[in-house]
């Protein structure tokens, strides 16, 4: 009986996620270099990111329970408000062969390319958005629902949605922006962060051990960078650069002149120090 009700859990959470090998059944484009593996949606949002090889967990929260499309993703505040760079309609898709595959998706809609590739011999994405025609704002947003999340079923693609409370831990601003959850994210691992998070000592389980990292940052300083928690949100309490819990991260990336682009480059390790490097 348990292991039929096991069973029936498993078939529910894989084909709600609607996750196969390379991600969700809209997926428009992939790249990956045998251990990092990113891919996008037909609308323009990053919707897998799986580390540290193609049938690990999606590191990325794409879809929630109640349908809410999460993922990462560009957002454009040019005075009349905050407009995420997602198609109304599927957009066009194209893939350069290389050493290192660029996905690339061009939205007329809102007059940008995006752009996204993974480093042949390292655990890095890039991400780049490109306007089209100059444009009225010096800066972009980017937001991103990374969730670290060490285990899942070996060799079944999305089965980390069996493991919803093992997903993410913490997320933070130093410079860069960093999620992360320890391999054994322990009780004394959770009181030591949320005893750092309000201005405690830095954990320990930061300091050594194995975990999932995930970092971020930009050619140039983020403008401004804040993270949160949905439990924040619903207390309507005020961002921080520092969240423990169900983390989201927004950053606001300034526009190179020269060509009128914003970049994000993104890293993932077992140790802060791996990203870092």
């Amino acid at each position: 009986m348990r292991f039929a009700l096991l069973h029936l859990m498993c078939l529910a959470a894989i084909a709600d996620a609607s996750y196969g090998l390379f991600g969700p059944d809209d997926c428009a484009g992939v790249a990956g270099n045998g251990r990092l593996t990113i891919a996008f949606d037909h609308f323009g949002r990053l919707s897998m990111c799986r580390w540290p090889e193609p049938t690990a967990p999606n590191q990325l929260t794409y879809t929630e329970l109640d349908g809410t499309v999460r993922g990462a993703k560009w957002a454009m505040d040019d005075g009349d408000g905050v407009r995420w760079v997602v198609s109304n309609t599927p957009g066009a898709t194209r893939m350069q062969d290389g050493s290192a595959p660029v996905i690339e998706m061009a939205d007329v809609s809102t007059g940008v390319v995006q752009t996204a590739f993974v480093v042949p011999e390292r655990d890095i994405a890039v991400f780049q958005l490109r306007f089209l025609e100059q444009p009225q704002q010096n800066s972009v947003l980017w937001h991103s629902d990374f969730s670290p999340c060490p285990s899942s079923m070996r060799a079944v693609p999305g089965s980390e949605r069996l493991f919803a409370t093992r997903a993410d831990m913490v997320a933070f601003n130093e410079g860069a922006m960093y999620h992360a959850r320890p391999a054994d994210a322990h009780s004394v691992a959770w009181e030591e962060t949320n005893r750092w998070l309000t201005g405690g000592l830095i954990p320990q389980w930061m300091k050594k051990g194995a975990a999932v990292w995930i970092g971020y940052a930009a050619p140039e300083t983020f403008l401004h960078a804040v993270c949160s928690t949905r439990a924040q949100d619903e207390l309507a309490d005020a961002r921080t650069m520092r969240a423990v819990g169900q983390c989201y991260s927004v950053v606001r990336v300034p526009l190179d002149p020269a060509d009128n682009t914003a970049t994000i480059f993104l890293a993932a390790g077992e140790r802060r120090s791996n990203v870092d490097d």
